[in-house]
């Protein structure tokens, strides 16, 4: 006799034979939701790894003073000029960490003027190489090879007549306190400011002045400072134009010889 074999499951058995099923749907749903976050997880990660350094090099080392002096990150700077009435007001900010900073001073008397270190935790506010700076100014900042940012900073003064100017670089190194970073002077050049390179009845020498600069390569192992100047032989008065060339190196930056092909003469006719 032929009996069927068919089984009509009552509620509770059909849940208890669907509840694994179920439950391993779930769990698949819930990886399925998950993936998703953690591809977006990983994505943000290596984003952010990969755009730190550039987001870093592009952060600017100094600020005007009164853009930041009464921010957070400056508050041990702010207090320190609070606690001083009497020392002038800086020019530019650059905040080294939570407790020290460089800034550049020019509205007081020349010998007072240049570039400070300060140092909330030891008191110190001086010259780092204890070297004034009259009519200091933060020319530009741009970034070199390895993402290494670099502070280009000039000076001028009046000397028996005669306009002094000098150019140098700032910028980080390994260290502590005011030995964090590291000055590096390229050179300097002189004038006559009221007639122009040259001054009269001077028989000899060679007077010079910068009409400008840029900045060739950045971010690179080649990275190059040009200056473009103008030169005069004081002895023969032939003026001539010309470039000093800066290439970065493996600290700081070097002159490189090839100014020579840039030399025009401008002696009049």
């Amino acid at each position: 006799m032929n009996h069927d074999t068919t089984h009509a499951y009552t509620r509770s058995e059909r849940a208890a034979i669907a509840e694994p099923d179920l439950a391993m749907s779930r769990r698949r749903s819930s990886l399925q939701h998950r993936a998703p976050a953690s591809v977006f997880n990983l994505i943000l990660i290596v984003s952010c790894i990969a755009l730190a350094p550039a987001s870093r090099a592009s952060e600017l080392f100094f600020h005007t003073c009164v853009d930041v002096l009464a921010t957070p990150s400056f508050i041990p700077l702010h207090n320190f000029y609070l606690s001083n009435p009497d020392e002038p007001a800086p020019d530019s900010c650059f905040r080294l960490n939570d407790t020290e900073f460089l800034v550049t001073v020019t509205h007081t008397g020349p010998i007072a003027q240049g570039l400070y270190f300060f140092d909330a935790k030891q008191g110190i506010y001086r010259f780092p190489d204890g070297a004034y700076r009259e009519s200091i100014k933060v020319e530009t900042e741009f970034v070199g090879p390895n993402h290494k940012r670099f502070v280009l900073l000039s000076e001028s003064f009046l000397k028996n007549g005669t306009l002094n100017e000098s150019y140098e670089l700032l910028f980080l190194v390994p260290g502590m306190g005011d030995r964090s970073f590291q000055l590096q002077r390229l050179f300097s050049v002189a004038e006559d400011p009221l007639q122009g390179l040259c001054r009269s009845g001077h028989p000899s020498g060679m007077a010079s002045t910068v009409s400008g600069y840029q900045i060739a390569a950045d971010r690179t192992q080649h990275t190059k400072l040009i200056f473009n100047l103008e030169g005069q032989d004081c002895s023969t008065k032939a003026k001539h134009k010309y470039q000093k060339i800066f290439e970065a190196k493996e600290v700081g930056f070097g002159e490189i010889s090839a100014s020579a092909a840039h030399d025009t003469d401008l002696s009049p006719r």
